[in-house]
Parts: structure tokens; C-alpha cells; sequence
């Protein structure tokens, strides 16, 4: 290399002197090994001495400071303000040791700049990268040559050049010849007397002792500790000064105040003290953690500093200003205070030294040069070092240094196929290394290493999957989109690389080790399930989408895990169940069937994937239940004759589990209902004449109640159960012992105990228990088929009670019927409905009808009259003439006039066998008030004849009230049971009977327990017969109800086949009542014959309209 030469201007010439500024190519390599770098002169200093002579000490120390640039400071070695480097989290490079112009500053630099006024200019870090996640950006100047401060220098120096002025290049051994020892380091001594030797030594010494108070992990303990045991001393100190204040007579507010903050503050000190020391030295590193973690470790470090400060300060300010009047109040003042204060120190210089160790200050040594780009080889060397850390000793923390060596050496070197090749094939070495390290383990302790390394393993892979960021984003990303295969980004090559590598020869080991582990948790024993909830992860974690990477799938979980877990699941039950079931009951192999299966639920909750959850409850479905449905469903019987319902309700869970396993549940469950309920009527019914209509509903009740609650409670309400309960109590309830004797008993019988109920009685009944008893007979009437019937006699029954307001409740009536009706329709309660509205009718037109006899002016009965409409009540007109009393005649007169005059055109029929009304008795000897006789109309006709005279034969009161034998001899035969007439005897002595010839006279000495004695009760046979026509009417109503549903079917239909005529009827009149088939051939030949329908080809019905 040659000097510069001089310049022209200049007359005087130099000889040409050797120039050191380059070695001799001769040299070997060993020597240039232990030369140190040779010192660069420029070569004006010996044109200086040539022209000027010696210069003076003066102008040497002129001449040792450059003069200022006069170039721009635009260099990499000198960048200029405006154009420094700013990093993602906040760091200024403004320290020209990072630059690679200086030497790294000394821990005595940075300590002095950090207490210094002002050097708050140099600007460190604002976040660790450990703590935030995110990477310092470190600007790559290259470290300038030696020379090249000089070069600027000359090129802007105001001495010209000589003349002719040149440079040689000088081998090494002819230059130490010429200038002996020239390369000997001198060691100049300082102005403060030492050499730099010396300083040397003292800055290495310093930073030894620096590092050693940031990184050593004792450090921080001390602290701790100190502030641990400050905390103690001080918490003591505040109580007993409590304890004296509280005692003294003094009021001293300040020294009650100071303790009341140290106890509160120290005793919530102590335990997070504690905590925070236990934590720090078992948990991972801080900056290991997350980022959330990591802030409010140090905020909560913080606050505690706050209030610490905050109870140091009153403690101070109650010594110096409120100093207590007693020595010992102000010795215990001062101890609190100066511990107080001691803890403080310490947890400050615990802030400040963690914070200094995990956030390295802007003067952090600069990173080494990196390699060469563009090589390959050596830019993997680089690299690997930090890597290989990252994958053996993450654990331990990673210092920045390597950090930053790693991520920074990737954008400089633009290696991406090549990088990539090597990072997976460094990754295969790792693994088959992992690989020969597992063949020592087997079981548990094979476990122990694939959750260990797993574990190491993945958590190396997010950091080098951010280390390599630059690659994710540009080559990986490339080749994605190209639609390159087998390229995936790095995280994900490192599971490809497991699961190829290590996984595909250890995973079968693995995987006897976990069947292993669960078959002893199966036996009783304890195991540590968190081990499989690992592997179990790490097997899901593998599942990778060959088609797009970016997405998983569980294919490898499911082949290797779930498979084999399954089959040994059912080798593991099948050969157990059969031993229990060998050697214990039914009802122990169940109980032992739900243990098994809830554990299995179990397990899928504390560490097997949710994916496994079905397909495990089928497998053992299938060989805990399935397998021995026949032995369960044989026990079933067993079970209810003996009311067993604990055992029910298990069974009913455990074959619920199986495809169609209730079927022969609920079929064995209908016939015992069924039986059940036929036996308990049989049981009731020996007369089914005189059997009460009570006893009989209770009957069915009572089977009902007891069944269904066991559907309720062993069988779960399931639907299927309960259309079997409905199955055989509609079996039951229709055909039983009582229904041999008619097929309408049970809606009869029903009917009688709904009038019952309903009708005014001498034994009170609450509403609520009414409600309930209606309830009640409404589910036995859900269960009748002949609904009509029930209609029929409770329709009757119900206009009794009303006619003879008999009724015990308006209330309870109204929601009989809107029972009736939510069950049955409208149309099946519409005539119910219309007879309350015809009594609130009559109701009104008695209301007015008294105010017209009372304008009238004329007196008469007290009397009230009913208004029926005709097509809505089901009575009848009298079969009997009658002539009613005078009285009665008189007034009732009186009310069709007036009825008349109201509606016009509407014609009155009366039905005297529903009136009746009262008599009083006044010839009644020794009776101490008349008695009351409540009689019917036809009974107060013959009693008011007796008002003419004592005696009167049969022909005289048949003449009079012009009633036939078959409603005068019920009305007499009832008057002589109850011994107000008698009956006299024939002419021949013999006892008379109640027919022609009959004389009848009036009892004097008429007796009874009650003064209204109530005579308007009915015979036998008059119930006898009103069941027979009441009978009748069901029958030609329900010939009426089968020709219009037929006739409406046919208008619909317009044609059809006769079998799907008779079978559409049927379904249309099931609701009211079961029709028989003949039943519907004789309406459709009445249909054929008034020329509805006509008969048409192959056996079809047309309709005519």
C-alpha cells in the first residue's frame, strides 16, 4: 500500500522511508499470530520534522489532538443525531461504545452517569426484550479500521502534500531491523499516576463485582431476607407500641397513628415477602414469564415500596415532631423507625436489582461481528451455539447477548432454503439423540423423559419460532404461497421433525407405559394423571393438516392414543364383568356396571381429550351393558313384584344406554300395571250393583299414583314409560271385572262420584282438597274410552243439582267443566256451559217476576222458577198428566203470563217432576214445633188433600191429581215409609198394599229426629230407569254422531273403499268413544238408504251430494 504524496507546492524532497501501515506477505503465519496491529503515522509528521525541525512539546500536544472534522459526521463510526436507530421497544443507540467506536464503557462510567444531573440524556432501554417479547433491533456498523479517523483527518488538513512523496510496502524482519522494538507496547503512565495497565486490572476487578451483584442469585435472597426479617422486627415494634399508647391516658394521635400503618403495612408485607422469595427461586425465571406476569411482579413490588415509604415517613415524623413524653414510647419510636427504614433500603435495592439484571442498560456490551454473508456454513455456526442453548438449557434463562446474536443474524444473512435444510436437519440430530436416550427408560420413567423433553422441547420451538421471524415472513411465506410441499413455518417444522423422528419410535412405548398407568388407576391404585393429560396433549398438539399446515387435525391422537386406549379399555371390562357377574348378584353387578362407567366420565374429564368422550361411553356401553342385557332385563320382573325401586331406576340408567335396551322394560312394566290394576278392581268389585262409586275410582287411583310415581322417579319421566303406564291403565280401566257387567260402568261409576263430590253434603270438603279430588278424577277420565257416556250421566247429574240448587260450589262446577273442556273440546262441554247460563237467566227473571206480583198488590207463593232451554238440558216432558194443588196452579199462572207478555211466541212445558217444595205440619201432636217436610210436587198434591179431611183412598188422590200408577205409587210408597200417612188395613184384616182399593189416612203421632225432614228422595227403580233411558239415548246418539262423521268423510273424500271408510270413522270418533265395526256397517246401509252414499264398483262408497 502506499502514503499520499506530497504536495506540489512544496520544493523540499524526502528519501522514502519505510511505511508500517501493512504487513509483509512473507511473513508466516505463526508470526502474524503474535504480532500485535501495528500503529498507523501519517506521513505528515516526518514532513513536519523536515521542514520545521524537532517540534517543540507544545506544538507535540497541538498535534496529538486532530482538529475538528470538516467532513459531515455521516460515517458508520460517527453517525449523526438525526439518524440513530430506534428499536420496537424504545431504545436509543446513542452510546458510541455499541457503535464499535470505543471501548465498552466501565461499570464505574455507567454508575456515575446514572447519579449524575442530566444524564438522563443517555437513554437505556425503556422495556426488557425478556420481558416484553419483543427484539432489540442492533444496528450491524462494521468496527471502523484503524486508519480511518486518520483518512478524514488528512483529507482535510491544511498541510499540503510534498512533492514526489512516496510509499513502499517494507517486509516485517527488515523493518524490526531498521527500527528495533517498534512494536514493543509502551506503557504510558496518566496524569493521576497510573498505568493503563493498572486501570486495566481495576476495571476488570469492577466489573466482576458489578456482575457479581446483578447476576449472582444470592443477591437478591439477601435482600429479601433483610426486608423479611425488618418486617418481623417492625410488626413487633408497632403492636407494643400500640399496646402502650392504647393503656396511656394521653391522647397522642401521631405515635397511635404510626403503628396502626406499620402493623397494617408489615402484616400484609410479611406474607408477600414471603411468597415473593419462595416464588423467585421454585417458579421459572423472570424472563421466562409471561408478560402480564412479569409487570405486576414489578408493580406490585412497587406499591409495597409505596406504602412502606409512606409508614418509614410517619414513623420519622412522629419521632422528630411528636417525640413522646416517656423513654420508653420514644425508644420503641426510634427502633420502629430505623428498622422502617433499614426494609426500605433493602426492598428498593431489591427493585432496583432485579430490574438492572432483567433490563440491561443502554452501555450493554455490543455484539460480536457476525459471520461472513452469504456463507452458509459459517453463518450455521454462528447460529447454532444459540440455538443449541435455547433447546438444552432454556430453562436456566438466555442473556441477551445470544439472544440478539440469534435473531439479528438472520436478516443480515439471507440464507433462507439453505438455513432452513440445516435448522431440520439439526433438529433430526436432536431428536435421534432423544431417541438413544429413551431406550434406557421404560414405563413410568419413559413417561417421565417424553413429558420432560416435550415439554423442553416445545417451549424451545416458540422461542426459535420468534428467533426466526425473518424467515417466517419472507422465505417460508414464499414458498407457501408457491405451493411448495413440505414447507412449513419453523414451530410447526419442529412438530413435523417430533412426530417423524422421535414419535414414530417411541410412540408405541409411550403408549404401553399410559395403558399401563390406567389400568392401575382401573385396580384402585393412585397415579399421577397429569403425566397422561401431558401426553395426551402432546399427541393432539401433532395432529398437523398435511393439505394446509395451518391447520390441525387429530388424526395422530386418534391412531395412537384413542385406538389403543379403546381396545384395551375392552379387553380390561370384558374380562372383569364376567368375573363379577360369575360370582355376584344382578343388583351388585350393576352397582358395580355405574361405578365403572361414572369413573370413565370421570377420567375424560381430568386428562383425556373431549374427542375420546363417545366413543369410550360405547365401548364400555357395549361390554359393561350390552353384553349382559339378557341377565338385567331378566331380573326386571324380579324387581317390581318386589318394589325394588333403587334398583329400577339403575337398571332403567344403565340399559338407557344401549340402542333399544328398554324395549322389553317397558312391555314387562305395561302387563304388571295392567295386572296390577285388573286385581285391584277385582278386589273391590264382588257386587258390581252395589258397588260404590268411590271405593271403585280410589281403586284405579291408588295403581295409578303408585306406578306413575315410580315412572317419575325410576324411570325418569321417559315418555316411553309413561305411554306404557297410559297403556295398561286405559287397559285396565275399561276392561275390568266391573265392566263385564256393562261396557259404560266405568264412565257411569266416575260420573256418580264427580256428583258426589260436587253435590251440598253435611261433611264439608275444603276447595283445595275439592281441586285435588277433581284432578284426580280427571286422570282416571283421560284414561276412558267411551267419553260420551261419562257426558251423558254427568250432564243428567248436573241438571239435578242445578234445578234443585244442590250444588256445593259454583266454583268447583265451573272447573269441572274447564277440565271437561280443556280435555274434550268445546262441543263436548258447550250444553254444560249453556245450562249455567240458562240458571243465571232465571236467576234475572225470578228477580223480576217478584217485582211484578209485588206491583200486583196480590200475595202469593214464595216461589222460584226455572227457564230450561230445551235443546241444551237433557230432561224430558212428564210421562203423567197432573192436576197441581190450587195454590200452586194459581201461581204458577200467574208467572206464564208474565213469561209470555216478555218473550212472545215461546212456549212453556212444565216439568213437574223436577218441582218440589216445602209443607209445614201443624196437626202434629205432642211435637214441640211443626216439622218441614221437603217433598216433590206430586207428594204436596197428595199431603194438601188431606187438609179436607184424614182420610182418602187411592182412587180419590188419583182422581184428584190425575197421576198414573207409575208416578202416584212412588210418591204414596215413600210418604208411608216415612209414617206420615198410614195405611189402613183391608176390610179382611189382611195388610193393604198401595194400589186400588188402598185407603190412605194422616199420621197424628208423626215422629222424627229432625224438624225439616226431606221426603224428595227417589226409589230404586226410578234410578233403575233413568240409567235405562239415560242408556238408550247413548245409543241413538252415537248412531246420529257415526252418520255425520261418516257423511263428513265422504264430502271430503267424494269416494272410497268401504274398508277405509269404516277405518277412517273409526279414528275420527276414537276421541268420544270406540265404535263398534257392525255398529258402522248399519250406519252406511241407513246412509245408502236415505240416498247420502250409493254404492258404486269395487266395492266403493260415493257420496251424493
Amino acid at each position: 500500500m502506499a502514503t499520499p504524496s506530497q504536495p506540489p507546492s512544496s520544493p523540499h524532497q524526502s528519501e522514502p522511508r519505510p511505511s508500517a501501515r501493512s504487513q509483509s506477505t512473507a511473513a508466516g503465519s505463526t508470526a502474524s499470530a503474535r504480532r500485535k496491529p501495528l500503529r498507523t503515522l501519517p506521513p505528515w509528521i516526518d514532513s513536519y520534522e523536515t521542514r520545521y525541525g524537532t517540534p517543540s512539546e507544545s506544538q507535540i500536544r497541538a498535534l496529538s489532538s486532530p482538529p475538528p472534522r470538516a467532513l459531515p459526521a455521516q460515517h458508520n463510526h460517527s453517525p449523526s443525531q438525526a439518524h440513530r436507530r430506534v428499536s420496537r421497544d424504545g431504545f436509543v443507540y446513542e452510546n458510541p461504545a455499541v457503535l464499535g467506536l470505543q471501548g465498552s464503557r466501565t461499570s464505574r462510567v455507567r454508575l456515575r452517569k446514572c447519579f449524575k444531573r442530566g444524564g438522563g440524556s443517555e437513554r437505556g432501554r425503556k422495556w426488557d426484550h425478556l420481558r416484553s417479547a419483543e427484539p432489540v433491533i442492533v444496528p450491524r456498523y462494521s468496527r471502523a479500521t484503524p486508519d480511518s479517523p486518520w483518512r478524514s483527518y488528512v483529507q482535510s488538513s491544511r498541510y499540503g502534500r510534498l512533492p514526489n512523496e512516496e510509499a513502499q510496502i517494507v517486509d516485517f524482519e527488515v523493518l524490526n531491523k531498521m527500527q528495533p522494538e517498534f512494536n514493543t507496547p509502551v506503557d504510558v503512565r496518566q496524569a493521576n499516576g497510573t498505568t493503563s495497565s493498572e486501570q486495566t486490572r481495576s476495571k476488570v476487578l469492577y466489573k466482576r463485582l458489578w456482575r457479581i451483584i446483578l447476576r449472582h442469585p444470592l443477591v437478591p435472597l439477601a435482600f429479601r431476607l433483610t426486608v423479611l426479617l425488618t418486617s418481623i422486627v417492625a410488626l413487633a415494634l408497632a403492636v407494643r407500641i400500640y399496646e402502650i399508647e392504647h393503656r396511656s391516658d394521653k391522647n397522642r394521635s401521631s405515635e397511635l397513628t404510626q403503628a396502626i400503618v406499620a402493623i397494617v403495612v408489615d402484616s400484609v408485607a410479611i406474607p408477600y415477602i414471603g411468597y415473593m422469595t419462595w416464588d423467585e427461586y421454585t417458579g421459572k425465571p423472570l424472563g421466562l414469564r409471561a408478560a402480564n406476569q412479569k409487570i405486576a411482579l414489578v408493580l406490585m413490588d412497587l406499591f409495597f415500596i409505596i406504602f412502606k415509604s409512606a409508614s418509614t415517613a410517619l414513623a420519622f415524623e412522629a419521632l422528630v415532631y411528636h417525640n413522646a413524653g416517656d423513654r420508653e414510647t420514644r425508644q420503641y419510636s426510634q427502633a420502629l423507625a430505623a428498622f422502617q427504614m433499614i426494609g426500605l433500603i433493602a426492598w428498593s435495592f431489591t427493585l432496583s436489582d432485579r430490574a438492572a439484571e432483567k433490563m440491561p442498560p443502554a452501555g450493554f456490551p455490543a455484539m460480536p461481528a457476525g459471520p461472513v454473508k452469504d456463507d452458509i456454513d459459517t453463518t450455521w455456526n454462528y447460529l447454532q451455539h444459540g440455538i443449541t442453548r435455547i433447546m438444552m438449557n432454556l430453562q436456566e434463562g438466555i442473556d441477551l447477548q445470544t439472544y440478539m446474536g440469534v435473531y439479528t443474524g438472520l436478516p443480515a444473512h439471507l440464507l433462507g432454503e439453505d438455513l432452513y435444510r440445516k435448522l431440520s436437519e439439526y433438529l433430526s440430530e436432536h431428536l435421534l439423540a432423544l431417541v438413544a436416550e429413551s431406550r434406557a427408560h421404560t414405563d413410568e420413567a419413559l413417561l417421565a423423559f417424553y413429558i420432560r423433553e416435550w415439554q423442553r422441547y416445545t417451549d424451545a420451538a416458540k422461542y426459535i419460532h420468534h428467533l426466526f421471524r425473518y424467515l417466517n415472513r419472507h422465505w417460508v411465506k414464499r414458498e407457501i404461497d408457491e405451493g411448495k410441499k413440505n414447507v412449513y413455518d419453523v414451530y410447526t417444522l419442529h412438530l413435523v421433525q417430533w412426530r417423524d423422528v422421535l414419535f414414530a419410535k417411541v410412540s408405541e412405548k409411550v403408549m404401553a407405559a399410559v395403558l399401563k398407568l390406567v389400568e392401575k388407576q382401573r385396580n384402585g391404585e393412585t397415579i399421577e394423571h397429569n403425566q397422561i393429560k401431558q401426553v395426551v396433549d402432546s399427541f393432539v398438539s401433532l395432529g398437523l393438516d398435511d393439505g394446509d399446515a395451518s391447520k390441525t387435525t387429530l388424526e395422530v391422537y386418534r391412531f395412537h392414543f384413542e385406538r389403543p386406549f379403546l381396545d384395551a379399555t375392552k379387553v380390561f371390562y370384558e374380562n372383569e364383568s364376567k368375573q363379577f357377574v360369575a360370582e355376584n348378584s344382578v343388583v351388585e353387578y350393576m352397582k358395580k356396571a355405574e361405578t365403572r362407567l361414572n369413573e370413565e366420565e370421570e377420567r375424560v374429564k381430568l386428562y383425556l381429550h373431549p374427542d375420546i368422550a363417545i366413543p369410550l361411553k360405547k365401548a364400555c356401553n357395549q361390554v359393561l351393558i350390552a353384553d349382559h342385557s339378557t341377565i338385567l332385563r331378566d331380573e326386571f320382573q324380579v324387581l317390581l313384584d318386589n318394589d325394588r325401586e333403587e334398583d329400577m331406576a339403575r337398571m332403567y340408567s344403565l340399559l338407557s344406554r344401549i340402542p333399544d335396551g328398554l324395549d322389553p322394560l317397558r312391555t314387562k312394566f305395561e302387563s304388571h300395571v295392567r295386572n296390577a290394576g285388573l286385581a285391584a278392581v277385582a278386589k273391590v268389585a264382588s257386587d258390581a250393583d252395589k258397588l260404590e262409586p268411590k271405593v271403585y275410582v280410589d281403586a284405579l287411583l291408588e295403581i295409578h299414583t303408585q306406578y306413575q310415581g315410580l315412572v317419575k322417579r325410576a324411570f325418569k319421566d321417559e315418555p316411553e314409560f309413561t305411554r306404557s303406564l297410559d297403556n295398561a291403565c286405559r287397559e285396565f280401566v275399561n276392561r275390568n271385572e266391573v265392566c263385564k257387567s256393562g261396557s259404560n260402568k266405568s264412565p257411569e261409576l266416575l260420573a256418580k262420584y264427580t256428583d258426589v263430590l260436587l253435590r251440598k253434603s253435611s261433611t264439608g270438603v275444603e276447595d283445595a282438597e275439592l281441586e285435588n279430588t277433581l284432578v284426580q278424577i280427571m286422570t282416571v277420565f283421560k284414561y276412558i274410552e267411551d267419553k260420551d257416556v261419562f257426558q251423558k250421566f254427568y250432564s243428567r247429574m248436573l241438571a239435578r243439582r242445578l234445578v234443585h240448587s244442590n250444588s256445593s260450589s259454583d266454583d268447583a262446577e265451573t272447573s269441572m267443566i274447564s277440565k271437561l273442556k280443556e280435555a274434550c273440546g268445546f262441543e263436548y262441554t258447550n250444553k254444560l256451559q249453556r245450562m249455567f247460563q240458562d240458571m243465571q237467566i232465571s236467576k234475572d227473571l225470578n228477580a223480576g217476576f217478584r217485582e211484578h206480583v209485588q206491583t200486583l198488590g196480590t200475595k202469593g207463593l214464595d216461589s222460584s222458577y226455572s227457564i230450561l232451554g230445551t235443546g241444551f238440558w237433557p230432561l224430558t216432558a212428564p210421562g203423567t198428566n197432573f192436576n197441581p194443588p190450587e195454590e200452586v196452579a194459581a201461581d204458577c199462572e200467574r208467572f206464564s203470563r208474565f213469561y209470555k207478555n216478555k218473550h212472545e211466541g215461546r212456549k212453556l212445558t212444565w216439568l213437574w217432576q223436577l218441582c218440589k217444595g216445602e209443607l209445614k205440619t201443624n196437626y202434629v201432636k205432642n211435637a214441640k214445633m211443626p216439622y218441614t217436610l221437603q217433598v216433590s210436587i206430586y207428594q204436596m198434591a197428595i199431603l194438601l188433600l188431606f187438609n179436607e179431611k184424614d182420610k182418602n183412598t187411592y182412587e180419590e188422590i188419583a182422581s184428584t191429581t190425575q197421576l198414573n200408577s207409575d208416578a202416584l205409587d212412588p210418591s204414596i210408597s215413600i210418604l208411608l215409609k216415612a209414617k206420615v200417612l198410614n195405611l189402613e188395613p183391608g176390610s179382611d184384616g189382611a195388610p193393604a198394599k198401595v194400589g186400588p182399593g188402598a185407603t190412605f189416612a194422616l199420621n197424628y203421632d208423626f215422629k222424627n229426629k229432625k224438624y225439616r225432614v226431606n221426603l224428595n228422595v227417589g226409589m230404586k227403580s226410578e234410578t233403575k230407569q233413568e240409567e235405562a233411558e239415560t242408556n238408550k239415548t247413548i245409543e241413538e246418539d252415537r248412531k246420529l254422531l257415526l252418520q255425520s262423521a261418516i257423511v263428513r268423510i265422504m264430502k271430503a273424500r267424494k269416494r272410497m273403499k268401504h274398508q277405509q271408510l269404516v277405518s277412517e270413522t273409526i279414528n275420527q270418533i276414537r276421541a268420544r268413544f270406540v265404535p263398534k265395526v257392525s255398529d258402522i256397517k248399519k250406519c252406511i246401509e241407513i246412509l245408502l238408504d236415505k240416498e247420502y252414499l250409493e254404492r258404486l264398483d269395487d266395492d266403493d262408497i260415493g257420496y251424493l251430494a
